[in-house]
């Protein structure tokens, strides 16, 4: 058996893969990004459990399905912090520096948080405690995807450095990537930052899907977007 427990995201998602669509043990490992050996253990919990039915689960707490399949109950955020004098930071500044700047980390948050809190929480309990509160935000809603219906495209992050092999001139270049909903298909490029390439780029994804999806769906003011 596993040490750590997944996500109860996670669980849910392996659960409908495999007993809401009746996909085998290894597609759906294909499909959820999970080990074999994983999908195995959790469908033996889920058995054990009397789990199988989505709908019940659905109705279940967190709490309740952990206990069902096998775990032992973590102390909530209220229980943590009632029996530590621990310093914590603003859970909601974190949260919108995150949001706000793409190369901010929580290792970052907490080595600082550390430098002026010495006595204050090691990482994995930090980060624990961080995504406890923010469980209580409001909840995003799932996507559902039709097959070949829509492909996502979209910039990932800073440009990288690509070294011409024969000058070795450093030249920048955008990561482009692109992917089909409702797949587990994701094709990730580079190209240099004109709308030329761009361009090119997206008649390249066509050839590697041999055709294309009924709509794209991109960022505002995307060049190829519609």
């Amino acid at each position: 058996m596993a040490h750590e427990r997944l996500a109860m995201k996670d669980i849910k998602e392996l659960l409908r893969l495999r007993f809401g669509l009746d996909l085998g043990q290894r597609q759906t490992a294909k499909a959820s990004g999970f080990g074999r050996t994983t999908v195995q253990e959790y469908e033996e919990r889920v058995r054990l459990g009397n789990l199988i039915s989505v709908e019940e689960f659905e109705k279940l707490s967190s709490d309740e399905i952990y206990k069902r399949l096998g775990f032992k109950a973590k102390p909530g955020l209220a229980a943590v912090l009632s029996s530590s004098t621990k310093p914590l930071p603003d859970w909601k500044q974190v949260r919108e520096e995150l949001c706000r700047h793409k190369h901010v980390t929580m290792l970052l948050f907490w080595t600082e948080y550390k430098e002026q809190h010495p006595e204050g929480y090691q990482y994995s309990q930090f980060c624990d405690l961080y995504k406890q509160w923010s469980k209580k935000l409001s909840l995003t809603m799932r996507h559902e995807h039709k097959v070949g219906e829509k492909k996502f495209v979209d910039y990932a992050g800073s440009t990288i450095g690509i070294v011409d092999s024969e000058t070795g001139e450093v030249n920048p270049a955008q990561v482009f990537v692109s992917c089909l909903g409702g797949s587990s298909y994701v094709n990730p490029s580079n190209h240099q930052p004109t709308m030329k390439s761009l361009t090119s780029m997206g008649g390249n994804v066509h050839n590697l899907l041999n055709g294309c999806s009924r709509s794209k769906i991109a960022p505002f003011g995307f060049p190829f977007s519609h």
